[in-house]
């Protein structure tokens, strides 16, 4: 098992591969949500916001990857969850970890524990603030716990669109 960084080339060359383990990790099955994946990283490669994309290679296959940037308050994410917890944290570098999967046939094998200890070591970020869906998400919330990540925001609901309820969490960078 290897983790890599990648650039914005070598993501778009690699792309079918991050496509095909993010759409089945998350139930996507029109192929929408993929490819405004591809737009949301590609928009933040060229917007230089410290944008990192880690993946995981088993026999240079990819098996897993992680992506996120710096939590500065141009963000998308920043703007819809500011309210909600500027009494909660300090906002002194923080880093937005935007979208984990790994392949299904190599999950419980310690990939995602993986990417995120290597995102950590690849940031110098304080902390990362990440969200996830509340409901039927038990192994997703497990495992972040698991790690040391703290629900700031329970029942939370995006702003400018409709959602499900979602956890906002942070786990610190030690």
């Amino acid at each position: 098992m290897e983790i890599k960084r990648l650039n914005l080339e070598e993501i778009e060359k690699n792309k079918d591969e991050i496509l095909k383990i993010y759409n089945e990790s998350f139930g996507y099955t029109d192929g929408t949500m993929g490819e405004f994946l591809f737009e949301r990283i590609k928009d933040s490669f060229n917007r230089d916001v410290n944008s990192i994309f880690l993946a995981c290679f088993m026999k240079e296959k990819i098996v897993g990857f992680i992506y996120g940037f710096d939590f500065i308050s141009e963000n998308w994410f920043y703007k819809e969850i500011f309210d909600d917890v500027k009494d909660k944290i300090d906002f002194d570098n923080i880093f937005e970890f935007n979208e984990i999967a790994v392949d299904k046939n190599y999950r419980r094998k310690k990939i995602g524990t993986f990417l995120i200890e290597t995102l950590m070591k690849n940031i110098n970020a304080k902390k990362l603030i990440f969200c996830t869906d509340k409901e039927n998400n038990k192994g997703a919330i497990s495992f972040y716990k698991t790690l040391g990540s703290k629900v700031i925001v329970d029942n939370f609901y995006f702003k400018s669109f409709k959602s499900t309820a979602k956890l906002i969490l942070t786990l610190d960078n030690n």
